[in-house]
């Protein structure tokens, strides 16, 4: 079987298990028991959750803008700001949102292969405190098998503890990286002079460097979670530590299982999943997970849209020049 003909199966059982659980998620809910809990929603948290959305998108232009200007001091901020947005709506289409790496090819005048590494070095930093917040927040969780057992529930504990400072350590000394890097180029791709232009920033990164890319990822992660915390609390009341113990546990569990696009399902059922240990109604975790969907992936989709046209603009005029 080629490699083209074994790509377009596996997209074609992805969106086949998107719709499968999009469906499944659909029947097992109460229709009247959503209508109802919307009915009595706080628009005050959901509006806190839009005007997040401004901060969230903030982050992603200071974090993206930062790695751009690493390569190319020179490109403007409005450029960098329009391949964000292109980039989440690519993102929205593709599963694990690994079509955001396409927001690379909307920078003008800038080497594509050193963005494309420095593009999958961003989306390794943004799982970093996926994992972390995930591990501090698993134990946590009410009922889970470790929890009736105190030496059990120990050792999980101290075995999250020691994955954290593992992963803090790796993420703050980009050493750890380079040098799978180099191992990679010599051993695998054999001075492969594409591979060595790709890893060219990376090589390069600092101490420095990985602390900010570090503290973007952090405050994103934070941004979002709060969105759908905000969220979850504007439909059914729940504490504030549970709240965050059950996004982040959920986000952990949807970033494991990234085989749909836009992660429709997955989300939702991954946010019912971890608020069912708080007795938390799945009608309005699903609902709650939906609306952050809507807010943080369909809101900037749209504008990247409109954008892509100005784009296209920009390629006509020969600005969207690009060195291979």
């Amino acid at each position: 079987m080629k490699k083209k003909d074994l790509k377009k199966i596996l997209s074609v059982v992805k969106i086949i298990i998107a719709l499968l659980i999009a469906f499944y998620l659909f029947n097992s809910v109460d229709k009247n028991k959503i209508l109802e809990i919307f009915k009595n929603a706080n628009i005050n948290y959901i509006s806190s959750a839009l005007l997040l959305l401004i901060l969230n998108l903030f982050i992603q232009f200071k974090k993206w803008q930062y790695l751009v200007r690493t390569v190319n001091k020179e490109t403007s901020s409005h450029e960098i700001l329009g391949s964000v947005f292109i980039g989440i709506t690519l993102g929205f289409i593709t599963p694990g949102k690994i079509g955001e790496i396409g927001k690379l090819f909307f920078i003008a005048n800038t080497d594509r292969l050193k963005l494309l590494g420095l593009s999958i070095f961003e989306k390794l930093y943004d799982t970093y405190p996926v994992i972390i917040f995930g591990l501090i927040s698993l134990p946590f969780l009410p009922g889970v098998f470790f929890n009736n057992f105190l030496v059990v529930h120990t050792n999980g504990f101290i075995f999250s503890l020691l994955a954290i400072f593992i992963i803090l350590f790796t993420a703050l000394n980009p050493g750890l990286i380079q040098a799978v890097l180099q191992y990679l180029d010599n051993r695998i791709f054999h001075k492969n002079k594409k591979f060595e232009k790709a890893i060219y920033a990376i090589e390069n990164f600092e101490k420095k460097n990985a602390k900010t890319l570090l503290f973007y990822a952090v405050a994103l992660f934070l941004t979002y979670s709060t969105q759908l915390v905000l969220l979850i609390h504007s439909l059914f009341p729940v504490s504030i530590s549970d709240s965050y113990i059950a996004v982040w546990s959920s986000i952990v569990i949807k970033t494991a299982l990234p085989i749909s696009f836009g992660d429709i399902g997955i989300r939702e059922g991954a946010t019912a999943f971890a608020f069912n240990f708080f007795d938390y109604p799945k009608e309005a975790a699903i609902s709650a997970a939906f609306m952050l969907f809507i807010i943080n992936i369909i809101i900037p989709s749209i504008i990247g849209i409109f954008l892509i046209p100005f784009l296209k603009f920009i390629s006509k005029n020969k600005l969207f020049r690009i060195t291979h």
